[in-house]
């Protein structure tokens, strides 16, 4: 059967996850090295080490912008409150809202630079 409609940019940005996405399944022999959400000067922050990794649940203009930005913002992501992409029934069900037949993952380019 011949796909029509493949994602093949299917990775999870951190502003996406959960809090306690690392801190819940990680051992706590990694220390501080487990990437984990702290505040510092009012905002949170993914931070791993003394390493800032990015922001947490920044939802911005590269979000929320143009026809796809509509549909995730009338989904409640402007908020900064949903974590849906992290959600993988929810997920599927964007991915099929949208004719994503097949999907190739990969993982996000700030953990994977912290693996090295």
């Amino acid at each position: 059967m011949a796909l029509r409609v493949m994602s093949a940019d299917s990775h999870m940005d951190l502003i996406y996850l959960p809090p306690d996405t690392f801190t819940s399944r990680m051992a706590a022999t990694w220390g501080g090295t487990v990437p984990r959400v702290v505040e510092r000067d009012g905002r949170k922050w993914w931070v791993s080490g003394d390493a800032v990794l990015g922001p947490y649940g920044v939802y911005g203009p590269g979000v929320t912008g143009g026809k796809r930005g509509r549909i995730l913002a009338e989904a409640g992501f402007a908020t900064g409150k949903q974590t849906r992409p992290s959600n993988p029934v929810e997920r599927r069900e964007d991915q099929q809202r949208d004719g994503v037949e097949a999907s190739a993952g990969r993982t996000s380019s700030a953990t994977a630079s912290r693996r090295r």
